[in-house]
């Protein structure tokens, strides 16, 4: 679109990154254009910028308690997770480079979505998973606000969000832990990454009991 009159346009940056498996071998190749949103400048109120990210402490209650319950954890990511959030406000990008339109090279991008590295991007995903968490009858804990949980028919959940992943235990076992993702990959794209085993093993009782995860894929 024409470049707006008075509008304060990001300019972007690609990112590269090689992504390799576990054994060191190449994967793929991976091209992101980010928004440089540093070039806002401070002009927005922290409220309007934080996005909530799981204590440490919190995964390491959940894995506690699948250790305990002897509960299998299932972890998965959202792939691009960003752009699953709609931004409602004007904010305008220059054009990729190296895509720009050869006929109008002074046209801009308005976002329709969330882009890495707008300030409120995080934010906006954020809000975004935990109104759909919320309608699948997910409460928001209020000492962690990306700890989640739900409980029907004596069945509980347990799910923690980092950014964009996301560990899920369940005393129904992995299947209902499995329903979890099934029912989230109706709305967003997601990938489930590892099935984590958990042991718990108490040392002498001079010592803490200590958790010890076993990682299969």
């Amino acid at each position: 679109m024409p470049h707006p009159v008075n509008a304060k346009v990001l300019p972007g940056v690609w990112n590269y990154r090689v992504k390799k498996d576990e054994n060191g071998n190449t994967v793929k190749y991976k091209a992101r254009w980010c928004a440089d949103g540093s070039r806002e400048g401070f002009t927005r109120p922290p409220e309007n910028v934080f996005s909530p990210v799981a204590e440490l402490s919190t995964v390491r209650m959940l894995l506690a308690i699948a250790a305990k319950e002897k509960q299998p954890v299932v972890q998965a990511d959202f792939p691009n997770a960003y752009m699953n959030a709609d931004i409602e406000e004007d904010i305008f990008v220059r054009q990729p480079k190296g895509l720009e339109r050869r006929d109008k090279r002074e046209y801009v991008c308005k976002l329709r979505k969330a882009l890495y590295g707008c300030p409120i991007s995080g934010r906006l995903w954020n809000q975004t998973l935990t109104k759909a968490l919320a309608s699948l009858g997910f409460r928001q804990t209020t000492i962690d606000h990306c700890l989640f949980y739900t409980e029907s028919s004596g069945v509980k959940d347990l799910l923690v969000l980092y950014v964009d992943d996301v560990l899920v235990t369940s005393t129904g076992g992995e299947d209902c832990a499995n329903k979890v993702l099934e029912e989230l990959s109706g709305t967003f794209e997601l990938k489930k990454l590892l099935r984590i085993n958990v042991e718990f093993r108490r040392a002498t009782c001079t010592k803490p009991a200590t958790v010890r995860v076993r990682i299969r894929v």
